[in-house]
């Protein structure tokens, strides 16, 4: 579906970010442009219309109070709006601004009402990191679609309690936003913020949804990917323990056919959040070189590359979505964010080169896969620029 970009209707429209803005080399991947570019078509197809925009109308949300739809679906079309080599807020904007719907409206007003429903920290670091900072609009004086009021994101974004967190644990997942989005801002994540994640961490390298490091709740692969990417967002890097857990974890989840399950069922949205988290760690997921570094044992393991795996969810209509995918507006936007890997993950580690690493279990059985050389573009970390992760 061809989109006729318009000019910007609000001149006073702040588009450049509140903080500096370091190059980020956006990646090669393994995965065929047009499925990408139906997927986006796809999105265009659910974009809400025949309504007020207080309703929805140019987004993907029925109401504005209860955002959770249009936040990964702009991402996605920001995403896929670059041409070149970095990442440009004026692209993003501009696709963004341009995404009509039949009745001509852009996902910008409503996102205004969203802003103006902004609950808590949460809210307010989640619209810095997949709105605002992508698009290049102001974080403390926030106002896409340009309407009579700008909201202060920092100001409600605000400072961590005394244990690190911004939320209570059943809302880790405010936490770990919070965290990336602080990055964003001012470049750095609260040391405190850092220790409250990794004391969530589970003995086995995960983390769950309500940062139980014990048993009482099931692990998942979203917020697991969602906290190495705030560790490695923070400067650790692959060789922290912590961070080296993780990867293993997520390693040890992988599924034969290269995909990560939520809950023991294929999921897209989960595999992009891993995806995600592998790749701001320095590593190319469709290379069983991360696999084979992080967890030896496997090497030698048959592999599928994680773009490969993700592709095969396509759909004739151009979703992307598993079986068991609660919303597949909402799988397809993130299948969009983990196949792209153009804005997530906000830091990019330095790129691996892999030597085949020796087994721990020998697998006389199993024809050895050779080992490839991480050949992927040495990128930048950007500084100051989902259970589900929403």
């Amino acid at each position: 579906m061809l989109r006729i970009l318009r000019a910007r209707r609000v001149a006073a429209i702040a588009v450049t970010l509140a903080a500096t803005v370091v190059t980020l080399s956006l990646p090669a991947r393994a995965v065929d442009p047009a499925t990408i570019t139906n997927a986006i078509d796809y999105l265009a197809s659910t974009q809400i219309s025949g309504t007020t925009v207080a309703n929805g109308n140019g987004a993907w949300d029925s109401s504005p109070t209860f955002p959770f739809y249009t936040y990964d679906a702009v991402l996605a079309i920001a995403e896929h709006a670059q041409t070149g080599p970095t990442w440009s807020t004026s692209e993003a904007f501009d696709a963004v601004d341009g995404f009509e719907n039949v009745d001509g409206d852009s996902p910008l007003a409503f996102m205004d009402l969203m802003a103006d429903n902004i609950a808590g920290p949460g809210d307010a670091a989640k619209t810095v990191v997949l709105l605002a900072a992508p698009l290049g609009l102001s974080f403390d004086a926030y106002n896409p679609g340009g309407d009579a009021g700008t909201v202060d994101l920092v100001a409600a974004i605000g400072s961590p309690a005394v244990d690190g967190s911004y939320a209570p644990d059943f809302a880790f997942n405010d936490t770990l936003y919070a965290a990336l989005a602080t990055k964003l801002i001012s470049g750095a994540v609260v040391p405190t913020t850092v220790a409250y994640v990794k004391a969530g961490q589970k003995v086995d390298g995960s983390w769950s949804y309500d940062h139980d490091a014990g048993t009482t709740t099931d692990a998942d692969i979203d917020t697991t990917g969602l906290s190495l990417m705030v560790l490695l967002a923070s400067g650790l890097g692959p060789d922290d323990a912590a961070v080296q857990l993780g990867l293993r974890y997520l390693a040890e989840q992988l599924q034969p056919a290269g995909y990560w399950n939520f809950f023991g069922e294929a999921s897209v949205e989960s595999s992009s959040r891993a995806m995600l988290a592998i790749a701001a760690a320095g590593f190319d997921v469709n290379s069983s070189c991360w696999r084979d570094t992080v967890a030896p044992k496997l090497a030698g393991k048959p592999f599928v590359g994680a773009d490969a795996a993700i592709e095969a969810f396509a759909n004739d209509n151009g979703s992307i979505a598993a079986p068991m995918a609660f919303n597949v507006t909402y799988s397809t936007s993130q299948s969009v964010e983990g196949l792209e890997r153009s804005w997530l993950p906000i830091t990019v580690g330095a790129a691996h080169t892999c030597a085949v690493p020796t087994p721990d279990v020998p697998t006389p059985d199993v024809p050895t896969i050779p080992i490839l050389v991480d050949a992927a573009t040495s990128a930048v970390p950007v500084l100051v620029t989902p259970a589900f992760t929403g």
